[in-house]
């Protein structure tokens, strides 16, 4: 009885649904046999028993909502607990894989396996080396998990309070760990785009440069005006640096919430306070940050002062291809010229001031220019150190110690640690039942194997 029961089956998968014909199939199939219901009522047959495993079988390009077979399994088996895939053709549609297989919206219970399908005349152990080969080489293919059920990704269950130190020891080490390598190192850890913060930092570094050297401001005919003009000029820049900062740790915050949960997203018991103790330590650092960014703009304002020697031979070359194009600007009765390094420069008002006026307000110009150029790199180079340093202090000190104690002191300590969250235990319980499943279904199709 069960040898016919899984030649049954097998007739049923090759023939219950088909949809295009095959070999000398005719060409209506799929109208003659969809319009059959004594073989859907015997496909129902089979899989409505609870002791029976289900087995879809489904090309990778297809949407997996709309297939016959799903729609017919998730009839008898609406949570997927006894229902198994194999995905076919993955290597003729590779694209948007990953994520069907990931985010199981049709409740795949037992997992999928996903296959290459045998090419041409290739003998069976050619298809599984080439098969092997491609997942894992392939750089979407490669990143499916191996495994096909989720029980060993769950949190070992925790019976003592050494136990649960040791875990959350493990966990601490591990968050501190991924952190160094993104934050600090700049590994790639991640494939998102965001999850690269050198290069992200980069990028906003760059566009607070570029937005400082698009500012104009009114020109300033007297010596005496340098302080004053320099003070409006870094008045106008004054709110860049905070933007930065803000956009700066807004994306730490996006990387520190994507690393919680691959790392905590297990032991929802910790993750609140997990979350909390690193906001805290981000919130701390930035608001010192803040200040301290705040006061060197203070200080720009009201000091002026270098010894870096690009300040002269930038001031000595506008002062020589600067003046000639100046006075080019003047003979020609223009209202403007343009000053390498800082833009356009209004000089309509000086078409007809004396000589030296026009030559003291050049001069002030030209140094202004210079000493602009300096400032903003200055700001930039120490706003960029400052964050770094920042960074790595939060990583390898701060964060850990604020972890420990917001779980240790205020969270409730390891005790919360043993009691697993009733998902998770309902999940565990869910798994355990599907692998005892699959386990007794092999010794039965070994028995029926070893009877052919």
């Amino acid at each position: 009885m069960l040898f016919t029961f899984f030649l049954a089956k097998i007739q049923i998968i090759q023939h219950g649904i088909a949809r295009v014909a095959v070999g000398d199939q005719p060409e209506n199939i799929y109208e003659q046999i969809s319009g059959i219901s004594f073989i859907t009522n015997m496909i129902m047959e089979h899989i409505k028993p609870e002791e029976s495993i289900i087995l879809n079988v489904l090309a990778a390009n297809v949407d997996f909502a709309t297939c016959d077979s799903i729609c017919m399994s998730r009839r008898v088996d609406t949570t997927g607990q006894r229902t198994l895939a194999v995905v076919t053709k993955s290597d003729q549609s590779p694209d948007g894989l990953l994520e069907k297989v990931t985010l199981n919206d049709v409740n795949i219970g037992l997992g999928y396996i996903c296959v290459r399908n045998r090419i041409k005349d290739e003998t069976y152990q050619e298809a599984r080396l080439q098969e092997s080969k491609l997942f894992e080489t392939h750089p979407l293919l490669s990143k499916i998990d191996k495994s096909m059920i989720e029980l060993n990704k769950l949190p070992r269950i925790l019976t003592s309070i050494p136990d649960a130190m040791a875990e959350f020891m493990q966990i601490v080490g591990s968050l501190k760990e991924t952190f160094q390598k993104i934050l600090i190192r700049g590994a790639l850890e991640y494939d998102d785009k965001e999850m690269h913060c050198n290069a992200r930092f980069g990028e906003i570094n760059g566009e607070v440069l570029e937005e400082a050297n698009g500012i104009r401001l009114p020109f300033f005919l007297s010596n005496s005006a340098f302080l004053y003009l320099l003070k409006k000029k870094v008045n106008n820049v004054s709110e860049l640096p905070i933007n930065f900062l803000n956009k700066v740790f807004g994306c730490l915050e996006n990387v520190c919430g994507r690393v919680l949960m691959d790392h905590c997203g297990n032991h929802s018991q910790l993750l609140p306070s997990i979350k909390k103790a690193s906001l805290n330590v981000m919130l701390r650092m930035k608001e010192k940050l803040v200040e301290r960014v705040t006061e060197m703009i203070e200080m720009e304002k009201f000091t002026d002062y270098t010894c870096d020697p690009d300040f002269i031979n930038f001031w000595n070359k506008l002062m020589g291809k600067g003046r000639d194009d100046f006075l080019n600007a003047i003979t020609e009765c223009l209202s403007t010229f343009r000053v390498e390094g800082y833009g356009s420069i209004g000089i309509e008002h000086l078409l007809f001031v004396p000589i030296t006026k026009r030559d003291q307000a050049f001069d002030l110009k030209m140094r202004m220019a210079a000493y602009w150029k300096i400032v903003l790199l200055r700001m930039v180079d120490w706003i960029a150190l400052e964050l770094r340093f920042v960074i790595v202090k939060m990583v390898n000190k701060e964060l850990e110690m604020e972890i420990v104690s917001e779980v240790m002191v205020r969270g409730g300590g390891m005790e919360r640690m043993l009691d697993e969250p009733t998902s998770v235990a309902l999940k565990r319980e869910r798994l355990q039942k599907s692998i005892s499943l699959l386990q007794e279904s092999k010794q039965i199709i070994q028995q029926v194997m070893d009877r052919i």
